[in-house]
């Protein structure tokens, strides 16, 4: 094996030396593998990412090209999506109004007895000369950290004492103004009630077979002084005004809102007394607004509506409630649209009540039996 030199070699005939060059050899082979595999991932990498790079910008391009195409198509499934699903819940509130329903009087003066506790009574609703003075203060309903004093001019707007029937009345209907009510032909049953109360000074005549023509306390807000009557600053709007008015019987009750508001409602005040409306025109206590949001704040979130007010006025002074005309949705149970009100001549207000909420509200006590929700056609 060593050589004269002392130098070691190699003989090709010894069986050890064969191994160690065999050895040698599947070593280097080894590292030739695992170099040119290293090599390859690494040109991949950069090829990938290279490739990626074009692809993110090729589809840049696209979306910059085709937007409203994608998009459009997107949201047109989402929205067929979400209004089927709409109109599945919309056939359960359905179904679950159509089942039998039966007044329960334990309940609903339960309830009743629970307001009187909060205030909430019907002596109360009106600002009458009788249940204050000038130098009262009150908070404005809209804004209750805001506080105003009833001067010598408000005070000769009020009323002498509260108009209704402290007693109560036995059966009431209470008319909102959803367009749920066009074609349903319920006017002659919401005129069978003894009580009739309504949202808004809607125009009556024109809508008699849906939604009746009777009326024993009308609310009108000022906000629809703004909206359909303009302010009442012209002749024009002063006439309309007058005549709708014209159509309604009993009280028109009108609350304060803001400080803008009480003054708006002063002026609507002014031109129903010119004119010949034969309704009692009263302003509501703001206190008893406040009471009433008060007593439903863990029920509904925010401002109640004029429909869940008069409500809960039904629920002081009636035995037995039913409401027409209340439908938050857009759609009935068929798909079909459903306007914001039956007269079709406001839309959805810029500050929203939470429909939902007062409409839960409305459902839980349909089915405790103390009010009849009713969305069904009358014929």
């Amino acid at each position: 094996m060593y050589s004269n030199t002392g130098t070691m070699s190699f003989n090709p005939r010894c069986s050890f030396c064969l191994r160690l060059r065999g050895t040698y050899r599947f070593r280097w082979k080894r590292a030739t593998v695992v170099i040119a595999l290293c090599m390859f991932i690494i040109m991949m990498g950069a090829y990938l990412r290279k490739h990626r790079t074009d692809v993110q910008g090729v589809a840049r391009r696209l979306g910059e090209l085709e937007p409203l195409e994608s998009g459009t198509q997107h949201e047109e499934r989402k929205r067929d999506v979400d209004l089927k699903e709409h109109i599945m819940t919309l056939k359960r509130v359905y179904r679950a109004l159509e089942e039998p329903w039966q007044l329960n009087q334990t309940t609903l003066r339960r309830v009743r007895s629970k307001l009187q506790d909060q205030l909430v009574s019907a002596r109360t609703i009106f600002f009458t000369k009788r249940t204050t003075h000038v130098g009262t203060e009150r908070r404005f309903p809209r804004k209750p950290n805001e506080t105003f004093t009833v001067n010598k001019n408000l005070y000769n707007h009020l009323i002498q004492e509260n108009p209704l029937n402290l007693n109560g009345y036995r059966k009431c209907n209470v008319v909102g103004n959803s367009g749920i009510l066009v074609n349903s032909q319920c006017g002659e049953r919401i005129d069978g009630a003894n009580f009739i109360f309504r949202c808004n000074l809607q125009p009556l005549h024109q809508y008699s077979r849906d939604a009746g023509i009777r009326s024993n306390l009308s609310t009108l807000n000022p906000s629809v002084l703004w909206v359909r009557y303009q302010r009442l600053e012209n002749k024009k709007s002063k006439r309309l005004f007058t005549d709708i008015a014209s159509q309604y019987s009993g009280v028109v009750a009108i609350p304060t809102g803001g400080a803008s508001g009480l003054k708006w409602s002063l002026r609507a005040m002014d031109e129903l007394k010119k004119s010949s409306v034969s309704a009692k025109v009263a302003l509501i206590d703001p206190q008893h607004i406040l009471s009433v949001r008060e007593f439903w704040k863990h029920n509904v979130t925010g401002t109640i509506s004029t429909g869940m007010y008069l409500t809960t006025l039904a629920l002081i002074l009636c035995e037995e409630i039913h409401l027409y005309g209340f439908w938050p949705f857009s759609y009935n149970q068929y798909g079909q649209p459903i306007p914001f009100h039956y007269t079709d001549d406001l839309q959805k207000p810029s500050i929203h009540h939470h429909m939902s909420d007062e409409f839960n509200l409305l459902m839980k006590l349909h089915q405790a039996g103390v009010l009849h929700v009713h969305v069904e056609r009358c014929t």
